[in-house]
C-alpha cells in the first residue's frame, strides 16, 4: 500500500494525553506515499485505542470481529503548512488503522513504547520514547487495506479523514495488553470501561473500497 521515505529511525516522545497515549516524531521527516494515496503524507503521530477485555477495544471490525487493540498512523499531505492547515481540506489527513490480536508471543516492534507506558500512566505525564523504528510496527506493503472516509475518532473529530484499514491483524501479548489497561484517561470509556474506543459508527452510505484482489474478480 506504501512506501515510508525518510530516516526509518527517529527519537520520539511518549504522551498520555488523557484520551489516548501518543507517540510523537522529534523529527518530523517521516513521508507515506504510494497506494492511490493523494500525495505525499507526513507522519504527525501514533496513538491507540483498547479496551479492558480481548473482544472490544478496537474502533473498527474485520468480517465482523473486534480486536483489543487498534493503532492509528496519523499523517497529514505535505502540500500543507502543518496539521492545522491539512485538516479543513479534502486531501489533507490520512490515517492508517492497524488491529492487534492477542497472542502468545509479544509483539516486538511495541516493546520500546509499552515498555514505558509505566512513566505516563497518569493524564499529562510525558516521556521520552528513544529510537523508533516505523517499520516494526507496520505490516507488509502487500497486505490489503479497506480505503474511506469518515472523521478522527478523537478530538476535535476533524472530517474528511481518509482512512486505509489494513485487513490482516498484527499480534500482541497479553502482558503487554495489559500496560495499556493500566493507563488512567480522563474519558468516560476509560472511566467505566476501562478502554478508550469510539463506538463503531453506522456506514452512512459511505464508498469502501479495497486493493484485496479477492474482491476485484
Amino acid at each position: 500500500m506504501y512506501s515510508v521515505d525518510g530516516r526509518g529511525v527517529v527519537p520520539i516522545g511518549i504522551l498520555n494525553l488523557g484520551a489516548t497515549v501518543s507517540l510523537k516524531p522529534k523529527i518530523r521527516n517521516i513521508i507515506f506515499e504510494g497506494g492511490e494515496l493523494p500525495g505525499k503524507f507526513l507522519l504527525y503521530n501514533i496513538h491507540f485505542h483498547w479496551g479492558n477485555r480481548d473482544l472490544a477495544g478496537s474502533e473498527h471490525r474485520l468480517d465482523g470481529r473486534a480486536f483489543p487493540l487498534e493503532m492509528h498512523l496519523v499523517t497529514y499531505n505535505t502540500k500543507y503548512r502543518d496539521m492545522v492547515e491539512a485538516a479543513g481540506m479534502e486531501d489533507g489527513i490520512h490515517v492508517a488503522a492497524i488491529v492487534f490480536e492477542r497472542s502468545w508471543r509479544a509483539n516486538t516492534g511495541l516493546s520500546f513504547c509499552i515498555n514505558k507506558l509505566r512513566r505516563v500512566r497518569n493524564p499529562g505525564l510525558q516521556t521520552d520514547g528513544g529510537m523508533f523504528n516505523i517499520s516494526s510496527l507496520l505490516p507488509s506493503p502487500n497486505v490489503p487495506y479497506y480505503r474511506y472516509r469518515g472523521s478522527l475518532t478523537t478530538p476535535p473529530c476533524t472530517g474528511n479523514v481518509l482512512w486505509s484499514v489494513y485487513s490482516s491483524p498484527l499480534t500482541i501479548s497479553g502482558r503487554q495488553l495489559a500496560q495499556f489497561r493500566l493507563l488512567h484517561l480522563n474519558t468516560v470509556a476509560n472511566r467505566y470501561f476501562g478502554g478508550n474506543s469510539r463506538p463503531v459508527q453506522p456506514l452512512n452510505n459511505r464508498l469502501i473500497i479495497t486493493n484485496n484482489p479477492l474482491f476485484s474478480k
